[in-house]
């Protein structure tokens, strides 16, 4: 199954379609080689909301969090965490 990545191009206003595998994070390795993520953990948590509003609407607001949380390698307790947030039962 492949994913697509839609963005939106400011300056000509046309929604531009990226094949998702080139928006992979890859670790930032720092001097003292610790990695460093380059994605907060706020950041992610954002971003998994922003997944979850997504998928609703694609999907006729019927989503098996299950699914996503097994994609996306959280926690269970995590996904349903951000899903109460969002106001979902």
């Amino acid at each position: 199954c492949r994913y697509f990545v839609g963005v939106l191009n400011k300056e000509t206003g046309k929604m531009e379609v990226y094949d998702a595998e080139q928006f992979i994070m890859q670790p930032i390795l720092e001097k003292n080689g610790r990695i460093q993520n380059s994605v907060s953990g706020t950041m992610k948590t954002k971003i998994v909301a922003y997944v979850i509003a997504l998928a609703l609407h694609i999907t006729d607001f019927q989503v098996d969090l299950t699914l996503l949380q097994k994609d996306m390698k959280l926690k269970e307790s995590r996904i349903l965490e951000i899903a109460k947030a969002m106001g979902l039962k």
